[in-house]
């Protein structure tokens, strides 16, 4: 049996060697409900946060040991690992970030390149 899906709800099914030269078989199935990111609410439990959402689904973060208490910074990372899927895609995201300088900075990198060169 081979199945192909084509995102749009459609779903081709053909059996090997029972219907071969018959045409395919096409379901059709309801698309897929769209992830809701909205928490319904936040349990603050020592070093833990805990956020559930509308979808009955929860994340929990933990705060690192020596790292201060910031409830924002808490629920906002679980909303963050909700959305990406996994702390790690969250991280991949984070580190492959391109940094733009601000022109201030642009500035000052110039100017000491332009003091490098000078002595």
């Amino acid at each position: 049996m081979a199945n192909s899906y084509f995102g749009n709800g459609e779903v081709k099914l053909t059996v090997a060697g029972f219907n071969s030269g018959a045409s395919p078989v096409w379901i059709t199935t309801a698309p897929e409900k769209p992830v809701n990111y909205k928490p319904t609410h936040v349990i603050f439990n020592g070093d833990a946060t805990i956020v559930f959402f509308e979808d009955e689904t929860k994340i929990v973060v933990r705060r690192m040991e020596g790292d201060p208490e910031d409830r924002h910074h808490a629920v906002s990372a679980a909303i963050a690992e909700k959305v990406m899927g996994s702390k790690n895609q969250v991280s991949k995201l984070v580190r492959n970030a391109h940094v733009e300088l601000t022109k201030e900075q642009r500035e000052e990198q110039k100017q000491l390149k332009k003091n490098k060169t000078d002595e």
